[in-house]
């Protein structure tokens, strides 16, 4: 387990052509797109090299492979998976899907990702209802990461609506560990915005994992977060922090910029975790 190794950073693999190093893409116009998903690839396995010792987790954004590169953006999905298991063996795979569809849909769904793809785990939508869901939470060896409250702008037109006493975000995250966690496989999913949201979430969910989107280094947000998120033995956290690790392998000949920023999350994430 990658706690007990301290290891709570999760790193977004949402790249993109517009990440590869500056120096390579001088002549990009006159690439083929089969050469520029090669170079997406390679960027990915560079990534992973970088960071695979130091994380927790990698997540996937399916529709940054398949949705903007279609058929072929699926072949780089399946190539960055396969280079995670080879290099990184031990780091869980979190595909960023949030699925959630009438039942035969979630029963395809679920054979792509668990049986075709082999990840380990899966972000979904609760709004289906648990009945829809059982597709995934059957895979009684694969995690379901469920949304509670997100990142978006928008977000809390729905999510943080009074629902009885609680907010709707409570009453899913309720929800999920009382009644749907029957196999022990359920997290949930928080946006770093909210810190005290989460801490209400942990009170709710016991040590049930948390899958927490896009804290922030710099203005103590990954402390707050941190703070917040630990289960009693200082565990139960999959921190993202988006963008910053991809970001630095921009103008780095060697990905070092990309190790070190991951170092330095990882060593910021423990601190904080010290601190309480």
């Amino acid at each position: 387990m990658q706690w007990e190794q301290n290891k709570f950073l999760c790193v977004a693999m949402d790249t993109a052509l517009e990440n590869i190093p500056a120096r390579m893409t001088t002549h990009f116009p006159s690439w083929s797109l089969l050469s520029k998903m090669s170079l997406l690839s390679w960027f990915n396995d560079k990534i992973v090299d970088a960071t695979g010792d130091v994380v927790c987790a990698y997540t996937l954004n399916f529709a940054f492979f398949f949705e903007k590169y279609g058929q072929r953006g699926d072949s780089i999905l399946e190539a960055t998976v396969r280079y995670i298991r080879a290099a990184a063996p031990t780091v869980p795979i979190i595909l960023d899907a949030r699925w959630g569809h009438v039942a035969d849909t979630n029963t395809k769904y679920a054979a792509m990702a668990f049986n075709d793809l082999q990840v380990d785990a899966i972000t979904v939508s609760p709004y289906i209802g648990e009945k829809a869901l059982r597709s995934f939470l059957q895979h009684t060896d694969k995690g379901v990461f469920v949304l509670c409250r997100t990142n978006d702008s928008g977000s809390d037109e729905f999510q943080n609506m009074p629902v009885g006493k609680q907010h709707l975000f409570q009453h899913v995250a309720e929800r999920v560990a009382t009644q749907w966690n029957e196999y022990g496989n359920c997290g949930v999913v928080m946006s770093a915005r909210f810190p005290e949201s989460i801490r209400e979430v942990r009170h709710i969910v016991g040590a049930m994992p948390i899958l927490v989107l896009g804290a922030n280094a710099q203005d103590g947000n990954l402390e707050a977060v941190t703070r917040a998120g630990m289960d009693k033995k200082g565990n139960g956290m999959l921190i993202t922090v988006p963008h910053t690790i991809i970001h630095a392998a921009q103008c780095d000949d060697n990905f070092e910029g990309a190790r070190q920023e991951a170092i330095n999350l990882h060593a910021a994430i423990n601190h904080c975790r010290g601190a309480v």
